[in-house]
């Protein structure tokens, strides 16, 4: 479809935009309610003067005929406004009802499209899409200056390649929305493509956003459409109830799914699999009760609402229909009830009540914590419910947690007979974009700030590259309300990308976003600050600062960790030392340097030390330090003497940054520079240093040495950022090492008030009897 197709499709949208020039529909609709509302009472006073006029005093009887006029007034007001509400919105709804009847014959493009383009009054396409309402909306999303948009419009007259109606391209789709619109002109224009680019903006960044808008467009108009199917569909309807039975000792300690979370919530269309898989095992015949496992922030409740909606739209299997579902609040049963032959009564009864109702899913919110505190009373839930759980009268949703899961529900045999369970995985990080845009209007409106759509980019990639700990979409959602009070302290209300920037920088102290001075200054003169601490190596100080320089940069690959070295040489070179400087440099303390010994880790039980042992419910140790300092300098001393499986653990860690732990819990390492440091080599390293050659021609050798005999793999050596032979010290660098230690010699005597004096003679003394080359 071209540009003259489009325009032409477009046209039969043109009332209801001709209309909206005069009055929009929402004033329209408002004066409609008005005059409704007035008619009504109107009507109300004419009836009650019409029944009572007999006994009514004269003065009021010849007002009655006034009330009259007054009815007949508003009412002709009235439908005249509904008339007009009604002729618009036959045409503002057109393409709606075309999709929902999946007939499009006639309806090609959509209304928003058809509001750009019947109110384009230029031969620029991109002028005219800037200065359409959506264009409008469009530009205040992505944050750009109203200014600099000025000044592009008005340079457009410049333009070598401005896109007209004759060299709009063809779009190859039968329907065309705003979105497929504006990608074609972001594409094909170029000017308007630097322009964003300029800008600060990425194509993801701008593209989400018309998409982001198209889609906040469609679902306003749909939501105005009170009567169509859908949303009648969400109203309660009335004496479905009065079929069936009522739990009164249910109701006494549970809620409707309804009272308990927004039924709107959009994680329910991210688990659209989990929901399917539930109506599946609850509709069954008999033992129809599932188990629904999930961390505590992946949203399990809103997935049951989600059924909940299903059940409500009648798009459910035939043996759930009509069913309501309530909650169970199990801390209020069991303290409610407080001892043993209290609690089974209740519980017994609840469970009667439910099965003779018919109609009711019983939802057990954290069956772990029912079941440990009902042995706490001396009683056995499993047994006492086992008879009910394999009745064809009775549904259960139990909830739990993984690790509960695992610990305790599926040992219990009797248990996992009558519960089928489901999994309720994280939501994808591709689809978190959509549930906090979802979440972000009624936020906005409360708070009275605004996203643009690179923050909201931002969050979602914050939330997941550096808050390891939580879940999705629970961390970014937390990381969402956390921004509008740090904003609102600002005194602004507009929430950019460089706002998430500073706020993540300032919560976790990882330097992200554009580089501020202080960091371009360390960065720019990395070789010469790491020289303070560590003497000679230039070559080794050089490879590791450019490496860092290239991760910061953000040219690296975001997936890895900020870097990856393997430090080869004999002992006492420096390699720890580097490491600790780097920790101080790039994470501010030296302290947030996190060490293991692999000398520990050559044995069977390595793998479990490293990463956990389920069978015997112990953390692995590299789990709880990327836990505890994730941002920060992870050592691997003595790395050649790590078992084989721990060298292949961190072939996966030095390239997709993280491992899942015994738990099955990810663990993030994406935020560590890792170094190695390791002897394999050592002895040719000190054989070519004897006989003077060049060890950086010579570290190919070295490395290919160190494959043959097997201490490392070729795999695992490539996935490291650098491999970085530290050669021996000669004589002047130890003196400037024993300069290094005997400053900081007095600097501890002094802060006991004393001053001592080291003379060269000493100084010489201790390098010719306190050193051999080879350690």
């Amino acid at each position: 479809m071209d540009f003259q197709e489009i325009n032409k499709n477009s046209f039969i949208f043109r009332p209801a935009i001709l209309f909206e020039k005069v009055i929009t529909i929402k004033t329209l609709s408002r004066y409609s309610s008005l005059f409704f509302i007035l008619t009504l009472l109107s009507f109300a006073v004419s009836l009650l003067l019409y029944l009572f006029g007999n006994i009514l005093p004269d003065p009021i009887i010849n007002f009655q005929y006034k009330v009259y006029g007054l009815l007949a007034t508003t009412l002709a007001i009235w439908s005249f406004s509904f008339a007009l509400y009604s002729f618009s919105n036959y045409f503002r709804f057109l393409d709606i009802v075309s999709i929902e009847r999946r007939d499009r014959q006639g309806v090609k493009v959509s209304f928003e499209l058809a509001n750009i383009i019947q109110k384009t009054k230029t031969n620029d396409l991109v002028v005219g899409f800037l200065n359409s309402d959506f264009g409008k909306e469009i530009i205040i999303r992505l944050g750009l200056e109203h200014e600099k948009v000025k000044d592009f419009i008005l340079s457009r007259d410049n333009a070598t390649k401005t896109l007209t109606p004759a060299s709009f391209p063809i779009i190859k789709k039968d329907f065309i929305n705003a979105f497929d619109y504006v990608e074609a002109l972001f594409h094909h224009d170029r000017d308007f493509n630097d322009f964003i680019f300029k800008s600060g903006l990425q194509e993801k960044e701008f593209l989400g956003a018309v998409r982001w808008i198209n889609d906040i467009f469609v679902k306003i108009r749909r939501k105005q459409r009170w009567w169509s199917q859908e949303n009648l569909s969400k109203k309660e309807p009335i004496g479905t109830d009065w079929a069936y039975g009522v739990a009164y000792e249910l109701e006494k300690f549970s809620k409707p799914i309804e009272k308990l979370i927004d039924m709107t919530d959009s994680l329910q269309n991210f688990h659209q699999e989990e929901i399917s898989e539930m109506e599946m095992i609850l509709s069954r015949t008999e033992e129809a009760n599932a188990i629904l496992i999930g961390e505590a922030g992946t949203g399990k409740l809103a997935v049951v609402a989600g059924l909940a909606e299903k059940i409500k739209s009648e798009k459910v299997l035939k043996n759930l229909s009509h069913k309501k579902i309530l909650v169970l609040d199990t801390g209020a049963l069991i303290t409610a009830t407080g001892e043993k032959n209290l609690f089974e009564l209740e519980l017994l009864k609840i469970m009667d009540q439910t099965a003779k109702s018919g109609n009711i899913i019983m939802v057990i919110d954290n069956l772990p914590f029912l079941i440990r505190n009902a042995i706490s009373l001396g009683s056995d839930v499993v047994n006492l419910l086992d008879n009910h759980l394999g009745s064809s009268n009775i549904n259960i949703l139990a909830l739990s947690d993984k690790d509960n899961f695992h610990n305790l529900l599926e040992p219990n045999s009797s248990l996992m007979n009558r519960f089928e369970y489901v999994i309720l995985n994280e939501i994808k990080e591709e689809s978190l974009l959509a549930v906090l845009e979802e979440k972000l209007l009624l936020l906005e409106y409360q708070n009275n700030v605004m996203f643009t759509f690179p923050a909201l980019i931002n969050i979602v990639y914050s939330a997941t590259r550096y808050f390891p700990g939580g879940v999705m979409p629970d961390k970014a959602i937390d990381l969402l309300l956390e921004i509008i009070p740090y904003i609102q302290s600002r005194n602004t209300n507009i929430i950019k990308k460089s706002d998430v920037e500073d706020f993540v920088r300032k919560k976790t102290g990882i330097p992200i976003g554009s580089v501020t001075k202080k960091e371009k200054s360390v960065l720019l003169n990395l070789e010469e600050i790491l020289h303070k601490r560590i003497i000679g190596q230039d070559q080794a100080i050089k490879t590791i600062s450019n490496a860092l320089r290239r991760a910061r940069s953000g040219i690296s690959n975001p997936e890895r960790p900020l870097g990856s070295f393997l430090f080869l040489g004999p002992t006492g070179v420096g390699k720890t030392e580097t490491s600790k400087a780097l920790a101080e440099i790039f994470f501010e303390n030296e302290k947030n340097l996190s060490r293991l010994d692999m000398s520990e880790y050559q044995g069977v039980d390595a793998i479990d030390r490293t990463i956990g042992s389920f069978d015997s419910n112990k953390v692995g140790n590299l789990a709880t330090l990327l836990r505890e300092k994730p941002y920060s300098v992870l050592l691997l001393d003595e790395f050649e003497k790590a078992n084989h499986d721990v060298h292949n653990l961190f072939l996966q860690i030095l390239d997709e940054g993280l491992f899942t732990d015994s738990a099955g819990k990810e663990v993030n390492a994406k935020n560590s520079i890792i170094i190695a440091t390791s002897n394999a080599g050592s002895d040719l390293i000190w054989e070519y240093e004897k006989t003077g050659k060049n060890l950086r021609e010579k570290t190919p050798e070295i490395i290919d040495h160190i494959i043959n005999r097997g201490i490392f793999s070729p795999e695992l050596l490539n996935r490291f950022d650098g491999v970085i032979v530290f050669h021996s010290l000669n004589r002047g660098h130890l003196k400037k090492v024993a300069g290094l230690q005997i400053n900081s010699l007095k600097e501890r005597v002094r802060q006991k008030g004393l001053e001592i004096e080291v003379s060269q003679e000493v100084i010489a003394y201790l390098i010719e009897t306190g050193t051999d080359p080879k350690f």
